[in-house]
């Protein structure tokens, strides 16, 4: 049974169980394995992407849960809003983004999935975006400096307003934005933008998916509330208590670098990263 993330009436994260249409797609020796000893934390994507070949389109892989199933994040319900991703440094939070955006290059074509990548440390995204140029997934190389910055999320809000009325049609488009630090300094139309894009983007099939620091996120209330959808690595379980919206996560036993945690309806469920090439 895979655990695929959608979302209830309440906008609150939950993993349905419902995946009867998902399901009958497997042959029994597709089936992922009963045992997590059969998928360890070290293997690779490619490895795990071929093991779980039935994972349908317009799908990213995220990594695998305690009991050998894969989560997966369905790129067309919007219901799921923007992504963020918190954790102390070195907790593998750009790894996570990665792992997200090579799933869905491997498991989509160009005219299924797009992304675009905003990040302060571009040397951190060369190899990806240099490779999604080649296949047709990136849509530029990646995006830096104050000013091409207020230029694209410009552009992305008004591919949003197309979208929203109708004038344009297209693949789901993934928006990393690796280190929402910048907005900090950025003026008030590229927040005014931004806003915009984290509101509607989703229900137009345009997904934010943002990383932040613990402290920075701590410190910035006004925009970590505008995320119900929160993926938490390795931090204190003070930061947890603040940050996580639900109690009961021992977020300082997380392995930094190799798993992270969401909560799905009473519990959280913790899922380890592949290893990246």
């Amino acid at each position: 049974m895979t655990t695929r993330i959608t979302f209830d009436q309440t906008g609150f994260s939950t993993f349905t169980q419902a995946l009867a249409p998902l399901r009958k797609m497997f042959k029994p020796a597709d089936r992922p394995p009963e045992d997590l000893g059969a998928v360890l934390p070290e293997t690779g994507l490619a490895d795990l992407l071929h093991k779980f070949n039935y994972i349908p389109p317009q799908t990213a892989f995220l990594g695998v849960c305690e009991d050998g199933q894969p989560v997966l994040f369905d790129l067309t319900d919007h219901r799921v809003g923007p992504l963020l991703i918190m954790g102390d440094a070195s907790s593998g939070k750009t790894i996570l983004l990665k792992v997200l955006v090579q799933s869905a290059v491997s498991i989509n074509s160009p005219s299924e999935i797009n992304y675009l990548v905003f990040s302060q440390k571009p040397e951190d995204w060369q190899d990806l975006t240099s490779e999604g140029l080649r296949s047709g997934h990136c849509l530029t190389e990646t995006i830096k400096g104050p000013q091409e910055t207020a230029e694209w999320l410009m552009n992305l809000s008004d591919m949003v307003e197309k979208r929203y009325n109708g004038k344009e049609l297209s693949a789901p488009l993934l928006v990393i934005l690796d280190d929402l630090r910048f907005v900090l300094g950025a003026d008030s139309s590229v927040r005014l933008n931004l806003e915009w894009l984290l509101k509607i983007g989703p229900s137009m099939h345009i997904w934010p998916i943002v990383t932040l620091r613990t402290p920075d996120a701590l410190a910035m209330g006004r925009w970590t509330s505008q995320f119900r959808t929160r993926f938490l690595g390795c931090m204190s379980n003070e930061g947890v208590n603040r940050l996580g919206l639900y109690n009961g996560l021992d977020a300082e036993k997380l392995i930094p670098g190799k798993q992270f945690a969401i909560h799905v309806q009473q519990d959280w469920l913790t899922f380890n990263l592949p290893e990246l090439p």
